[in-house]
This record gives C-alpha cells, sequence and structure tokens, in this order.
C-alpha cells in the first residue's frame, strides 16, 4: 500500500510566529509536515491559508540572518532609557507617587520584553526555493528555531532526493545555505 499524503497524519514542525498587520489582527503561520509535502499554514483569525511544497521539488532552503534583531534590541533599550530618565526626573523634582506608580510598571514591562526578546536569539529569514518560486517561511523568524527545522526537513528531503554532494551545504558570505540537491 502506498503512502498517500491525505491519509498521513500531519506532524507539526518547530515553527511558530506570529505577525502584526494592524493593532488588531495579525497573522500566525506554522509549518507542518505530512508525507511527501510540506505545509506553510498562515492562519488570520477564522480564516486558513495553506501553501503545499512537495519535497522533492525543493530545491533550496536558504538561511540568513537579519538585522531586525539588532534595532527591537535598540529600540527597547532606548525606551528603559528614556522611562529611566522621566522616572528619575519626576522623582528628583516633586514628590508625585502617581508617576512612579506609572513609569515604574513601564520600566518593568520594557525590561520583560528585553529580557524576553534576548532569550529569544537573533532574527532570520528562511527561503524556500523551488524551479518556479522562492517563498519566505514565514513561520520561521528565529536562528534557533530555524535551525531545529532543517535538523529535521534536510533529513526528510534527503529521503526523497538522495543524499547531498559534499560542499553543497554551508556558508556563503552571511548566509547559511541548505541545498537539497534539486533535479536539473
Amino acid at each position: 500500500m502506498t503512502n498517500n499524503s491525505s491519509t498521513v497524519r500531519p506532524r507539526r514542525l518547530p515553527s511558530n510566529a506570529t505577525t502584526t498587520r494592524t493593532f488588531i489582527s495579525g497573522s500566525r503561520y506554522r509549518l507542518w509536515l505530512q508525507g511527501e509535502h510540506l505545509l506553510h499554514v498562515r492562519t488570520d483569525g477564522y480564516a486558513e491559508r495553506c501553501k503545499r511544497f512537495h519535497l522533492g521539488e525543493i530545491e533550496a532552503l536558504v538561511l540568513t540572518r537579519t538585522t531586525a534583531f539588532r534595532w527591537i534590541t535598540l529600540v527597547l533599550l532606548g525606551l528603559l532609557i528614556l522611562l529611566g530618565m522621566t522616572f528619575s526626573g519626576i522623582w528628583a523634582v516633586s514628590d508625585w507617587p502617581l508617576a512612579s506608580m506609572i513609569t515604574g510598571p513601564l520600566a518593568a514591562l520594557v525590561v520583560l520584553l528585553l529580557a524576553l526578546h534576548l532569550l529569544m536569539g537573533p532574527t532570520c529569514a528562511l527561503h524556500l526555493h523551488t524551479a518556479v518560486q522562492v517563498e519566505v517561511l514565514y513561520a520561521c523568524q528565529r536562528m534557533r528555531t530555524a535551525r531545529r527545522l532543517l535538523a529535521i526537513l534536510l533529513p526528510e528531503i534527503e529521503r526523497r532526493q538522495g543524499k547531498l554532494p559534499e560542499g553543497t551545504t554551508g556558508t556563503a558570505g552571511t548566509a547559511e545555505t541548505a541545498g537539497t540537491g534539486g533535479k536539473p
């Protein structure tokens, strides 16, 4: 009996990213492995969109570090410095307790956000190349998650396409490239 993709139970891959287009709604992205296919699922509230990529047709996965990590860190540090200066200025000039009750918790929230951001690690972009398109996999936005995903996904691709020749994986410039030996 053959393994039909529709009868194989999907396996959730390490991925979970949320992008926000407005202050109210956002999109959640996840990756699933189902039989011979990689599914890139985008959920917007009640609507769900799915792109299916056959593992045998993937030519390359390109992992690139982005500068968003640095910018988010700088913005959070700037907010923390601004709140610290506001708190110390209000505290030194007046004895208004409401100001310390507002700026203190805000500073604590910014410290918490900064700590979570630093623990999550550097940001990245993962691009999937096929013969007809290049798709950004928005489900992987952190290097740690992307490396865990590639550790699972590359053996599955190699099982469908065959073993990669030596020297086709590794770094090229600032991008980590994981070629999959696509068909000529």
